[in-house]
């Protein structure tokens, strides 16, 4: 590993949790008090999980969600490029998982799809806190042990693909 990745891979530090309302509002609470660029927020389970235009998130135990705090050195419009680049850093993780015949795709501009089922979700917000300036935070969610049976859109889980 380079030197460069080595200061990449310093500059991230995991938050742990059991719960928490939302690990996107956890990121923003952290940027508002003070800080925190390169803060990885994971909690086992959420209570108010959300997905994007604010739609409720089903935050079951056993399934993933992650959230990335980032003050980018880089304009806001640019930043909404990470949705493409976490797309495609979920896709490349979960294909290394899913059986090879498994099809995994991302419906723009923010679902997850295994087959036709949607298998996750990312939620990318920026806001500005006026002590601490822009932040942008990447969040994640993917349905790992199961999902919600009633959703709009059809949904499955990595166990059920034969992930075990």
């Amino acid at each position: 590993m380079g030197k460069q990745n080595a200061n990449l891979i310093n500059d991230y530090h995991l938050l742990s949790f059991d719960t928490l309302d939302s690990t996107n509002e956890e990121a923003k609470r952290l940027a508002r008090a003070g800080g925190g660029h390169g803060a990885v927020i994971w909690a086992k389970q959420q209570t108010a999980g959300k997905g994007r235009m604010g739609r409720n998130w089903v935050s079951e135990d056993g399934n993933l969600f992650v959230s990335i705090l980032l003050q980018p050195e880089k304009p806001l419009t640019e930043c909404s490029q990470l949705s493409f680049v976490t797309a495609v850093a979920v896709i490349e993780t979960l294909e290394a998982l899913v059986p090879k015949n498994a099809k995994l795709a991302c419906k723009w501009p923010n679902d997850i799809l295994l087959g036709d089922k949607k298998l996750g979700g990312i939620l990318l917000e920026s806001f500005h806190a006026p002590d601490t300036g822009h932040w942008v935070v990447v969040g994640v969610g993917v349905n790992v042990d199961s999902f919600p049976p009633r959703t709009e859109f059809p949904a499955t889980c990595l166990k059920d693909s034969g992930v075990e």
